[in-house]
């Protein structure tokens, strides 16, 4: 999927990022990112008020960071959240489906501390 590319490529950028992973999230490293695609694209149709107009997917995405404590998973998923919020190049726009929510820790041994944020995106072509 073109827009987690796109957002690889933005977010890898930052200084200490970890292994960023597409679709799945392998059991190790400890500290990892792993943004994924879902189901849940909108269809948003604009145009007057009869409903005519163009019709538009806008894809979502769940970006999700895992890390040994909860101060450093917390850390990454804020720097990640504030990298896409500040984009600004006119071609992706970043909208927050869900704040930055806490997962908890995982059953891993030693457990990892998990966060999570959802957008959707809109990539101009």
């Amino acid at each position: 999927m073109k827009e987690l590319d796109t957002i690889k490529e933005i977010i890898g950028v930052l200084p200490d990022m970890p292994m960023i992973m597409l679709h799945t999230m392998d059991s190790k490293p400890d500290r990892m990112v792993g943004l994924f695609s879902y189901d849940a694209s909108l269809q948003q149709t604009f145009g007057d008020a009869s409903g005519y107009g163009d019709t538009i997917e806008t894809p979502r995405i769940q970006i999700r960071v895992r890390d040994l404590t909860d101060p450093e998973a917390e850390k990454l998923i804020r720097a990640i959240e504030e990298k896409l919020s500040a984009y600004d190049d006119g071609s992706a726009l970043f909208v927050w489906v869900s704040g930055i929510l806490p997962l908890g820790r995982d059953g891993h041994n030693p457990p990892r501390w998990e966060y999570t944020v959802n957008y959707e995106v809109a990539l101009s072509d």
